[in-house]
């Protein structure tokens, strides 16, 4: 069975590694390991598959309902320059909204509710 050390401290990129392996709390640190290296223009093709594999088993195993979107019902949510639905590319303007998707983003990357209202 692989092991999920880093070769690196700083590194929780567990690459080679199948996800459904991996702890929860190791996939959220590779998660923001991962997130980091995107805010940073760091990240590589293999890393970007790497951090949307990751992303889809932590919403896999994570109890946390994403809003619905407006127009077309779909509760998953994505994120480039702007948060638009998956289903059907719909770009939400409203503040509500955006605040209930990225609430629901925080408890999975997280793994807890958070607390702010």
């Amino acid at each position: 069975m692989a092991s999920e050390q880093s070769s690196d401290e700083g590194d929780h990129v567990n690459f080679g590694v199948d996800v459904e392996t991996l702890s929860l709390d190791t996939l959220q640190r590779e998660y923001q390991e991962l997130t980091e290296r995107r805010f940073s223009s760091t990240l590589d093709e293999q890393e970007r598959q790497r951090r949307a594999t990751v992303w889809h088993e932590l919403c896999g195993r994570m109890d946390v309902q994403q809003p619905a979107c407006p127009e077309c019902g779909t509760r998953s949510w994505g994120f480039s320059d702007h948060t638009e639905c998956t289903g059907c590319s719909h770009a939400p303007a409203d503040r509500k909204l955006l605040t209930e998707i990225q609430r629901s983003w925080e408890q999975i990357i997280h793994g807890g509710v958070t607390d702010a209202e």
